[in-house]
């Protein structure tokens, strides 16, 4: 199929009413058919303070959409016969042996767990992990109590890694779907299995040979006037689809600044400007539009781009393969997910679209893709031939809902 060029103008109008009506400082979205740039929307701020219009060249905090490059970089050792799949995770992370599991009738107390956690666990998030945000999770709040905190973690890997080994498991590994710490843990063991740092390995083995020039775990001095600022909004306490949530932000929160926004990370004070101690493999990267339309490439080829083969064909068919014994209906635990649930499988690193009929979506089974917690997204249809690409800031991600709209003005635009 191919875009109309009149429908494709509602994809315009879309995103144009989301800066209108002031629900995001600016919006950056690409769509690549066929190997060709077929829609382009770049409009807002990256930032409010300066006035900065958003540049072609913007850096954007990608949160978990660095899940998928972690997966990838697994993967790459998967290759290479470092590891197989259903191994023991502990085989590699010795700390993370014989750890105990919250009991689900009294989660005052531990159970053993009834098996080791193995790889393929740990890439599904069904190892037993969870995300120190998960309102009403038991292990969730012993992340908070130890400062396993997703957005200010700063503790060498090691350190992470050894607090992990003294703190139980939120259900047996196998038994369900919860999204989790697992691709920072999946970070370090990429670390320990190749002997650099997770930051190393990504720039020499997937950025470089992608020509991901921008694309870091922080921003150098001669970078950060491309730094975006990241906002939350006002609106964060009053929309029902992050209440449960606010509580999470509480300690970032303070007045807006300009209109409806609030800054919480600051393009010119942020975390994101010095070389943290932690590479986290889950939330870690900043990247840019033509960046991460290279690594969506890469996975829309089957694992080349630009010259250069980061994996077979087989290994991104494996990968982007529905995990999962049914969807996330079936297999998941109350908590948060940065795709919602029914129709909606779990590959390595990505969700994967398996009947859109029960998703409520327009699209095609065998889609795959995931977001980032300051609203980004990116979604493959590999039947479409096709990637879409969606950067913004604004904290959280489930506040507005712009992704399943935008979804539904693009392949309404598409006709035969």
């Amino acid at each position: 199929m191919q875009f109309d060029s009149h429908r494709l103008q509602r994809v315009t109008a879309l995103l144009e009413s989301y800066l209108d009506e002031q629900k995001y400082a600016c919006l950056d979205c690409a769509v690549i058919k066929d190997n060709e740039l077929v829609f382009s929307y770049r409009k807002g701020m990256q930032d409010l303070d300066s006035k900065t219009p958003l540049q072609a060249n913007a850096l954007f905090r990608i949160y978990s959409m660095t899940k998928p490059v972690t997966a990838v970089a697994l993967m790459m050792l998967y290759e290479r016969g470092l590891f197989q799949l259903s191994d023991p995770l502990h085989l590699y992370l010795p700390e993370l042996a014989n750890l105990a599991v919250i009991d689900p009738c009294d989660p005052t107390k531990t159970v053993p767990a009834k098996r080791p956690i193995t790889i393929t666990d740990l890439l599904t998030h069904q190892a037993g992990f969870s995300y120190d945000f998960n309102p009403d999770c038991p292990v969730a709040a012993l992340y908070r109590e130890r400062g396993l905190k997703l957005l200010d973690y700063m503790q060498p890997s090691d350190t992470f890694i050894q607090e992990l080994a003294s703190l139980p498991l939120r259900y047996q590994p196998g038994e369900h779907w919860l999204y989790s710490i697992a691709s920072d843990i999946q970070g370090v063991l990429v670390e320990r299995l190749s002997n650099k740092t997770l930051a190393e390995f990504f720039q020499e083995e997937i950025f470089t040979p992608l020509g991901m020039q921008d694309t870091a775990f922080w921003v150098p001095p001669e970078k950060q006037s491309r730094l975006t600022t990241c906002y939350t909004h006002s609106s964060i306490c009053e929309n029902p689809a992050t209440q449960k949530f606010s509580h999470y932000f509480a300690e970032l929160l303070g007045e807006p600044t300009h209109g409806p926004f609030i800054a919480v990370d600051s393009a010119k004070e942020g975390i994101y400007l010095r070389d943290p101690a932690f590479y986290a493999g889950g939330r870690g990267l900043v990247s840019t539009r033509d960046d991460f339309l290279a690594f969506c490439q890469m996975l829309l080829n089957k694992g080349h781009h630009r010259g250069s083969r980061l994996l077979s064909a087989y290994s991104v068919d494996y990968m982007t393969a529905n995990h999962l014994d049914g969807d996330l209906v079936q297999n998941a635990l109350p908590g948060f997910s940065e795709m919602h649930y029914p129709g909606i499988g779990f590959g390595f690193g990505v969700g994967v679209t398996l009947a859109p009929h029960k998703a409520k979506i327009l699209g095609n089974p065998g889609e795959y893709g995931w977001g980032g917690a300051a609203s980004t997204a990116f979604f493959i249809d590999p039947t479409e031939n096709m990637i879409v690409l969606l950067l913004t800031q604004c904290l959280p991600s489930s506040l507005f809902s712009i992704r399943p709209e935008l979804r539904v003005s693009l392949y309404q635009a598409l006709t035969a």
